[in-house]
């Protein structure tokens, strides 16, 4: 077991049954009991309904009704934020005071053993610069991959249950401008693409404002720091909101995201080194367009997977 751990970020709007799904995954964990819990429930927009109204106060409700892990610190906010806002006042006030942290929103779903993982992963690379952050989901495999070690890197984060350091976050860069070298420099952008084809232009669209996208400018840090996401061999979370009741996705009929590390013990090398095959295999994922030889129908199913990952990042 880590020596100590990291306290648990979870950023709540107002979807009251999947937050109630989430905390109790959570509150399943093994190492529930010890650890400390710090939501942020984001506030009304200006002249919401009466059903939006309600379903911010139920749930509120829902995480007042129940201590969840050891301790829990609620912040409600009067006005709303949005998630960008929220997420990086949020981590930041937290890696304010302490080393590292695990984060979370209101719709996934957790392995009983997602916080063991976390931070087991958080302790033992907290000196490794070169990993900036650490993942409990893993992105579709499209290709088979001989996995040699339980956990693997890739140039790319993920804002599906996630974990970082204070002196990576604190590297980030969230004010960047259309003058930014990735804007331009065709090779600065294909280096930035061997995390998938579509970073980049997802990153200049949130530079000129076409998106809003915190995740993006996450991977971007890791970028300009010849940095990595770890990730696991097998995923310990699933998302559950990809049912058009978030902000920033549609309806899918897509059960996105299996939970296979239920009952796996995980070992973390003190070393670790990019595998070419497994990014590789990752990047078929993120491509632009699929190989011809794929059937429109299986392309089709992709391509809608990929469409509602690339939203995770708004």
């Amino acid at each position: 077991m880590p020596k100590s751990l990291s306290p648990i970020i979870l950023f709540a709007f107002n979807r009251p049954d999947h937050t109630l799904r989430t905390l109790e995954s959570l509150a399943r964990n093994i190492l529930a009991n010890e650890s400390t819990l710090i939501v942020y429930a984001d506030g009304p927009k200006f002249e919401s309904s009466d059903e939006t109204l309600r379903r911010i106060e139920n749930t509120r409700q829902i995480i007042r009704s129940k201590k969840w892990c050891k301790d829990v610190i609620l912040h409600e906010s009067n006005e709303n934020k949005g998630l960008a806002k929220s997420v990086i006042q949020g981590v930041s006030e937290v890696l304010s005071n302490n080393d590292s942290a695990i984060v979370l929103e209101d719709d996934l779903e957790l392995s009983s053993n997602f916080l063991v993982y976390m931070n087991e992963a958080l302790q033992t690379y907290r000196y490794e610069e070169s990993i900036f952050s650490v993942s409990g989901y893993r992105y579709p495999l499209l290709k088979e991959v001989d996995f040699k070690e339980d956990v693997f890197l890739f140039p790319r984060a993920s804002t599906w249950g996630w974990g970082t350091w204070k002196n990576r976050w604190f590297k980030a860069e969230w004010d960047l401008n259309p003058t930014d070298r990735i804007v331009s420099d065709k090779e600065t952008q294909k280096q930035f693409n061997r995390g998938g084809d579509d970073m980049s232009g997802m990153l200049i669209d949130s530079i000129i404002g076409k998106n809003q996208s915190w995740g993006i400018k996450w991977c971007y840090s890791h970028f300009k720091n010849n940095a990595y996401g770890l990730f696991p061999r097998y995923s310990l979370l699933k998302n559950i909101g990809i049912d058009g009741s978030g902000e920033h996705c549609k309806p899918s009929d897509i059960d996105f995201g299996i939970i296979e590390g239920e009952d796996k013990e995980f070992s973390f090398p003190k070393k670790l080194s990019p595998n070419a095959s497994i990014i590789n295999s990752l990047r078929l994922f993120f491509a632009q367009e699929e190989p011809a030889p794929i059937k429109y129908s299986l392309k089709f199913f992709f391509q809608r997977i990929k469409r509602r990952l690339l939203r995770t990042f708004a």
